[in-house]
């Protein structure tokens, strides 16, 4: 009986070991976590993340965000500050980012939309689709420090 007994003992030993082994693993395998957690240096995350609740990115204003592909606000984005866009900015409606493009602007008092260049020599320009299918373009032109204009004739802006 004793090694029966014996026997017993050691496959619930080897039991308990096999299911503590096994917790482990499970545990380490866990897809939340319930607490704060802070990283120091770079952090990669593969695949879709989904984070809900608000949350912070930055803890100063020289802080830079890189978006590689598309930044999309399925509701509204807001803005604080200064916003800078180098290349293309689509506005468009729910169906097309290319097509039927609307752009408003809204404020209390006077609304203002500033196009302007880094360059001494360049200047800026309004390029627009007409009606009968061409296209036109408005800028400001200075022939003289006294005679300035503003010019809208055929053709695309350069």
């Amino acid at each position: 009986m004793t090694n029966v007994n014996e026997a017993r003992s050691l496959g619930f030993f080897l039991l308990s070991v096999l299911v503590l082994f096994l917790s482990i693993i499970y545990i380490t395998q866990a897809t939340s976590i319930g607490d704060s957690v802070t990283v120091t240096g770079a952090l990669t995350v593969s695949g879709a993340t989904t984070l809900n609740g608000n949350g912070t990115l930055g803890d100063t204003a020289t802080d830079v965000f890189n978006f590689v592909g598309i930044l999309q606000a399925s509701s509204t984005l807001n803005v604080t500050g200064t916003s800078r866009f180098v290349g293309s900015v689509g506005v468009g409606t729910s169906t097309s980012m290319t097509s039927g493009v609307v752009l408003g602007l809204h404020g209390a008092a006077t609304t203002t939309l500033t196009l302007g260049t880094d360059s001494t020599t360049g200047g800026s320009c309004i390029q627009m689709d007409g009606t009968d299918g061409a296209i036109y373009r408005i800028y400001a032109a200075a022939t003289t420090s006294v005679t300035k204009q503003l010019v809208i004739e055929n053709g695309p802006c350069n």
